[in-house]
């Protein structure tokens, strides 16, 4: 066989389609094709590893036994599959056994070959093994009673396949005898015996169970030991991606693990568990049954870490089988136990419906299996059924969330945890002092008068109530818009003057350093205090006088800005782990969907692609605000380019006037002897002059950029013609505060202001004077700090575990040498 078909048929295997190209033409040089008769014995288990094989046409048979003789693997390799490769990736003797089951065309690659691709290509290694898929897989309770180890083994009997929506899976043949236990479907499930849902909905019709919708976890197929879940016909209702197993290795699956054919017997009841639940408790059948739709079925191990302390939540978990318990971390990482859970027990309201973080971590004893409905899930079921809303029993503590929701926009829903007016004390004071005065001033006038029943008195009298009046709703509106927020993210001091200004500080949880409350005899007397809170910027300072009831206010804050901190330690804690798993091969972490369903796309455009629109483009003349790829440009609001090009509009409005005025009288300007041509030569240079004064501030309003990129924040101040630029740069992890100012009446009814950035960098403090939005612009920048920073700790995290592990691994290697 020529070298170029062999290149033509590795890059037409799935294996190799994640490969380099040039990796799969050096595999196709160095490789040996080779020929096998029906019977042949690729290798023995226990024998030296000299090489690999890719099997190109013909079949084979591969099998392991223990120690005992017992068979504990078996499987059929196909073509476009490999074999023989584990021992050479654990640098052991032969693992299995081989022999081919028709004529045989193989590509050998040698193990000294084989090590350097690897060294050269470590995407060779994750192609072979495909860890992905075994993750995925861990998290299937199909596959729940089979070990780690033997989850590597079996991962090359699945074939991944995908379909889109409204296409069969399984449809019926009708023979003549009208009991055909064969479907016909699309090729690539046509010769499947079970299928387990990797993300999409399918509805299933069985002879025994009926009709179902069925989503990520589950499984159906024709083989006859499916019970309820045999399908006589199945079709995708979104685009569906399976993992399908033919009859003959499904045989020997069920044969070689009894406990699958116990799960296959007893399969969950969605329905029941969700009606069982509080939250679902009141919906109606029909809603139940569509809901069940959603439902993702999910695996745990014993000791596996469901979900974790401080976490992103999106999901409502019902336990199906097994045990598991609920820790809680504190500030220094110490889990306590909080909770015991059976099979029926149910967590994650706030989180399936707020997308609140997880306030606790869930661990399971035993093996466990899990319904799961996801927050993207579920609200599309709500948009198909809106009215099940208000059947839902939602805790009170949800409903106070709901209620009480912060604003917030970026990749973690922000949730308000509390938020506090003034005391009533300053409010008081500055009404009644000011009334009292004003009171006393217009009863001595009275008296002094002695016109206490005059007109002229009364209409006096009316117009001090009058401003007393206005004054009293002035101060009560300005209390008013006082206030101190904590959410589960952050601390916002908001002071709004109606009308006036508006200013907004806000400083992340885990960069306050200290809260303090200052107290004297009068407010221990009436309840409050003045609250100070110092973060990590050295004007990070932010003071909520007359805070009521400050030790409470102290403490929520104290406790949120823990419960960040333990979930930062907690999720550290399992990152580690995981690293430390993958390099020392401990373990399988699962792996579940983050939805049922994926992102739906019109089957319609799917199967009929239109060409691609051409992009209009941008009017970006007088545009504020520029979103260029993954920076957003912001410039000085318009008004600011009006009161730059009030005097040359003027100028060149007058110019018109003279040029209207000198073209109607030129003929009595000549009569008279004046140079009527020299006064246009005027006019008419005033007017270039004019205009070229207007381009030069509109060109100066629009080279002054304020630009957040995602690292770094940038301020450029361009003169025109190239003259002067001024140009400040900072990284976004040098940003410790942003606090925005709306100045006066006229910038909070146009709605423009400044933001004022401090930063750690020699750059020291950026100003964006007269920007639009001023509050947006500074809700833009933190979104873009958080992120960054998630980023930057990201990196470090995996650095530093890298390291860890890199440790752990060398003292494993030790060890076993030792032993050895």
């Amino acid at each position: 066989m020529p070298s170029e078909r062999i290149l033509e048929q590795l890059r037409s295997f799935r294996l190799f389609q994640e490969l380099p190209e040039e990796a799969v033409q050096e595999i196709a040089a160095v490789g040996k094709l080779r020929e096998y008769p029906t019977g042949a014995r690729l290798f023995d288990q226990g024998q030296a590893a000299e090489g690999a094989f890719i099997l190109l046409e013909g079949e084979i048979v591969e099998w392991r036994v223990n120690r005992v003789g017992e068979e504990i693997f078996r499987r059929t390799v196909r073509t476009g599959q490999a074999l023989g490769f584990r021992s050479l990736l654990k640098g052991t003797v032969r693992l299995s056994s081989a022999e081919t089951r028709v004529p045989s065309r193989l590509l050998f690659l040698p193990a000294r070959d084989f090590t350097r691709l690897q060294g050269k290509y470590p995407e060779l290694e994750r192609c072979l093994l495909q860890p992905e898929v075994v993750r995925r897989l861990r998290a299937m309770p199909f596959l729940g009673s089979l070990t780690d180890e033997q989850l590597w083994w079996i991962v090359d009997l699945f074939e991944r396949c995908e379909v889109q929506p409204d296409e069969p899976i399984i449809s019926p043949l009708h023979h003549r005898n009208g009991d055909s236990d064969r479907s016909a479907a699309s090729d690539d499930t046509s010769e499947m015996a079970v299928c387990l849902i990797d993300r999409g909905q399918v509805i299933v019709h069985s002879r025994v169970g009926g009709h179902m919708v069925l989503t990520a976890g589950h499984y159906f197929g024709r083989h006859l030991a499916l019970g309820i879940r045999r399908a006589v016909s199945a079709y995708a209702v979104t685009q569906v991606t399976l993992y399908c197993l033919r009859a003959s290795d499904l045989d020997w699956l069920l044969s070689a693990f009894p406990d699958i054919q116990a799960l296959i017997e007893d399969p969950p009841d969605i329905i029941g568990r969700l009606q069982s639940t509080r939250l679902f408790s009141e919906l109606t059948s029909e809603e139940l049954e569509a809901l069940a739709g959603y439902v993702c079925w999910e695996h745990y191990p014993a000791n596996r870490t469901v979900t974790q302390q401080g976490e992103p939540g999106d999901a409502f978990y019902i336990l199906d089988r097994g045990e598991a318990i609920l820790r809680v971390a504190d500030v220094e990482g110490q889990e306590r136990l909080r909770d015991y859970l059976v099979a029926g027990d149910a967590f994650g309201e706030t989180s399936l419906i707020l997308k609140d973080a997880r306030d606790a971590t869930v661990e399971a004893i035993i093996p466990t299996d899990w319904l799961v409905l996801y927050h993207d899930d579920f609200m599309r079921f709500l948009r198909s059924y809106p009215e099940a809303w208000q059947r839902l029993s939602l805790r009170e503590e949800t409903l106070q969330k709901l209620r009480h929701r912060a604003e917030a926009r970026g990749e973690q829903v922000e949730t308000l945890v509390y938020r506090t007016r003034r005391h009533w004390w300053p409010l008081f004071a500055r009404i009644a002092v000011p009334s009292s005065i004003l009171f006393t001033v217009m009863v001595v006038l009275g008296i002094a008068l002695g016109v206490r029943a005059s007109a002229a008195f009364d209409l006096l009298i009316s117009l001090l109530a009058l401003g007393v009046a206005l004054y009293i709703a002035w101060v009560v509106m300005d209390w008013c818009n006082d206030w101190l927020i904590i959410t589960t993210r952050q601390i916002i001091h908001r002071e709004r003057v109606v009308l006036i200004s508006e200013r907004r500080i806000r400083a992340p949880l885990e960069k306050i350093q200290d809260v303090h409350v200052i107290r004297y005899l009068w407010a221990s007397m009436l309840g409050y205090g003045h609250l100070v809170i110092q973060t990590a910027g050295p004007a990070g300072r932010i003071e909520f006088r007359y805070t009521p009831d400050p030790d409470r206010v102290s403490e929520l804050i104290q406790q949120q800005r823990a419960r960040v901190l333990a979930g930062a330690r907690a999720i550290e804690r399992k990152r580690i782990r995981r690293v430390l798993e993958e390099r020392l091969g401990l373990g399988v972490s699962p792996m579940p969907p983050s939805s049922a369903v994926p992102e739906e796309q019109a089957s319609s455009s799917a199967q009929n692609p239109q060409p691609p629109q051409r992009r209009r483009p941008r009017f970006t003349l007088f545009a504020v605000r520029i979103e260029d790829g993954d920076q957003i440009i912001w410039r000085k609001h318009p008004l600011n380019l009006l009161s730059r090009t009030a005097g040359p509009l003027a100028l060149l409005i007058l110019i018109i006037l003279a040029m209207v005025a000198l073209g109607q009288y030129q003929g009595a300007l000549r009569t008279l002897g004046w140079p009527v041509a020299g006064l246009w030569m005027g006019v008419i240079l005033l007017g270039l002059i004019a205009l070229s004064w207007l381009l030069w501030e509109y060109d100066d309003w629009r080279n002054d950029l304020y630009i957040v990129t995602p690292d770094r924040i940038i301020d450029i101040e361009r003169k025109p013609l190239f003259f002067a630029e001024d140009r400040r740069e900072a990284s976004l992890g040098m940003i410790q505060n942003v606090t925005s100012h709306i100045p006066n009446p006229v910038a909070y009814i146009f709605s423009y202001g400044n933001v004022r950035i401090e930063t750690a960098a020699e750059t020291g403090i950026f100003t964006f004077d007269f920007v639009a939005n001023p509050r947006e612009v500074q809700a833009e920048i933190m979104r873009r700090v958080e992120a960054f920073r998630a980023r930057q700790a990201a990196r470090e995290h995996a650095q530093r575990q890298s390291e860890i592990a890199a440790w752990f691994e060398m003292y494993d290697r030790l060890h076993r040498e030792q032993a050895g």
